[in-house]
């Protein structure tokens, strides 16, 4: 018997029943106190001149690495070929346009001076055969990618 005096003062009465649902419509459920707000992050504001000097740095940074591009010694067309491990290997290197990253940081607070990181990779190629003569008719492989990183100043007008 005292399980159903229980029950009964834990059944809401039917008018509390039929008030329930209008009050929970109303009123938009609160956080648990053990819950905390978790603030949104924030996002630090882009120093002055910050974006002009990182376009400045991809277009600078692609030029230099069209520029040494040209400039390697043994390439697609004049690669180096040398007799190694009891066979012929002809090698080159090339620079790829499409592994280039800039990164700029502000140098100090007065938004003029930058550093900036400039990342691409060197691709080396290797053909091997038996024969020197044979060297034509093999596929180059790419056998190496090595990054380089490149730490430059700017002073409000060019990187050096």
């Amino acid at each position: 018997m005292e399980a159903s005096a229980a029950q009964a003062a834990y059944q809401p009465s039917q008018a509390d029943a039929k008030a329930a649902p209008e009050a929970t419509e109303a009123c938009p459920p609160q956080p648990l106190a053990t819950e905390q707000a978790v603030p949104a992050p924030v996002e630090p504001e882009e120093a002055p001149g910050l974006a002009r000097a990182r376009d400045h740095l991809r277009d600078f940074a692609f030029t230099r690495l069209v520029s040494m591009s040209g400039k390697l010694c043994y390439t697609a067309r004049n690669h180096l070929i040398e007799q190694k491990e009891g066979g012929w290997v002809a090698s080159y290197k090339d620079l790829a346009p499409d592994t280039l990253m800039v990164q700029v940081k502000p140098a100090d607070g007065s938004g003029k001076n930058f550093i900036g990181l400039i990342k691409y990779a060197v691709l080396h190629y290797e053909a091997r055969a038996e024969a020197k003569h044979l060297l034509a008719q093999q596929d180059f492989q790419m056998v190496k990618r090595l990054w380089q990183t490149e730490i430059l100043r700017y002073d409000g007008k060019n990187w050096k």
